[in-house]
């Protein structure tokens, strides 16, 4: 990517104005700034507090199977019910949540699914490279990133074995995968229970620490020259001639020749505003970081049936599951972590004794489709939009940020964006 434009001089002026510090934010900073481009980042709190603090961390390029799928339907009646439950839609009247859940609905299909996952199977593989050549560049190491794989544990025979299917068609599509019967998860993981039917571990997924991912990025950009501004939060953006004119903040006024809007689940609020707008319902998400008394498991885990993350981060171990679709809303509901703690009794009870370091609710940007938007608005010439990547927006920030900047800056992105574009919206 060439540079476009020149560099503007005033402390409050760039070339790229984004507006967001979390992993699209700093993602798409990082590409711009290599590239040659003055950038110039706002956050309304600190880098990385977002979504991406509690996050499960989990880099898994073998994940393309959308939110948006026909199984979630058969479970989600009795899901809706359960405050506990996976899947929880806390009842409220919102017509915008009722037109979410009713596209939603119309996503679940085969068809849908198939489309869907060859979009994500291109975005994950190239994601899980630049996560490499990040690696490879310096700019993250093995204090924050670790390759070693995912295992999936089963609870029931009967989802071990769709389990199994699932590892043989990712195995078609180039993935390395291993299948173990309940003695080998038991001898790889010596916390799990004796009623485990079995476990598949995706060999190449890898997991991050995500504060520490979000410190090397920051410092990474800075370095390359992009300007910082945190506790800077963007009110209003303002439009002139199917322009973005300025980013009005409660610190004045800040100007970009293009911006990117990757503010995650609150980037409705600003799009609305100049008449903008795209079906995205946040969903909380809760974790716990816990310090345990015994022995650390060797590597990340997903309890297949409790749709439960266990991920260690260096001396602690988080615990990340559930989605709450209760609209912008941080409260921790001690029934949601209660179905995340009765999960891991049941699955790893030999964990032992912890001491709880901190209980976190965030919220996740989820769109109809289970994918990502990466793209323009009509009439607005200047602007880019990053969201919309629910669970999956560590694993991929390193390819939205590198889609994000070309396609801000003018240039042709290295893949077809019509997957998720927001034409798909209409």
């Amino acid at each position: 990517m060439e540079k476009q434009f020149s560099h503007l001089s005033q402390s409050n002026s760039a070339d790229l104005l984004i507006i967001g510090g979390g992993i699209m934010g700093l993602c798409t900073a990082y590409y711009a700034a290599k590239a040659g481009v003055s950038v110039l980042l706002l956050e309304k709190d600190e880098i990385g507090s977002g979504a991406t603090h509690g996050n499960a961390g989990l880099v898994v390029p073998s994940h393309i199977v959308p939110l948006a799928a026909p199984s979630i339907i058969g479970k989600g009646l009795k899901w809706m019910l359960d405050p506990e439950s996976p899947f929880y839609i806390r009842p409220r009247w919102d017509l915008d949540l009722l037109r979410w859940l009713w596209a939603f609905r119309s996503h679940c299909t085969e068809a849908h699914v198939q489309a869907a996952s060859k979009t994500l199977l291109e975005l994950n593989v190239a994601s899980a490279r630049l996560y490499r050549e990040l690696e490879d560049a310096g700019v993250i190491g093995d204090d924050c990133y670790t390759r070693k794989g995912l295992l999936y544990v089963y609870e029931e025979e009967a989802n071990f074995q769709n389990g199994i299917e699932e590892a043989k068609h990712l195995e078609s599509e180039g993935f390395e995968m291993e299948v173990l019967d309940s003695k080998k998860v038991r001898e790889r993981v010596p916390s799990a229970s004796e009623d485990i039917a079995g476990g598949v571990h995706h060999v190449e997924s890898a997991h991050v620490i995500p504060d520490r991912l979000m410190e090397r990025l920051l410092r990474t950009v800075r370095h390359l020259g992009v300007e910082v501004h945190t506790g800077t939060k963007v009110t209003e953006l303002a439009i002139e001639k199917g322009r973005v004119t300025s980013a009005k903040t409660d610190h004045g006024d800040f100007h970009g020749e293009r911006v990117v809007l990757a503010s995650g689940a609150l980037s409705p609020s600003l799009l609305k505003k100049i008449g903008v707008r795209i079906p995205l319902q946040p969903a909380k998400g809760y974790s716990l970081s816990v310090r345990l008394d015994g022995e650390m498991p060797p590597l990340p885990m997903i309890l297949a049936e409790a749709y439960v993350a266990v991920t260690p981060m260096g001396d602690l171990l988080r615990f990340a599951g559930t989605l709450e679709l209760t609209g912008v809303d941080y409260t921790i509901s001690p029934r949601r972590i209660d179905g995340i703690l009765k999960s891991i009794h049941r699955f790893l009870p030999g964990l032992g004794e912890w001491e709880t370091v901190e209980t976190w609710a965030g919220l996740r940007p989820c769109l109809p489709d289970g994918l990502p938007v990466i793209g323009k608005p009509n009439g607005i010439e200047n602007l880019t939009i990053a969201a919309g990547h629910a669970k999956i927006g560590i694993l991929l920030g390193p390819i939205t940020g590198k889609l994000t900047a070309r396609l801000a800056m003018g240039e042709e992105p290295e893949m077809d964006l019509k997957g998720v574009g927001l034409g798909r919206f209409g």
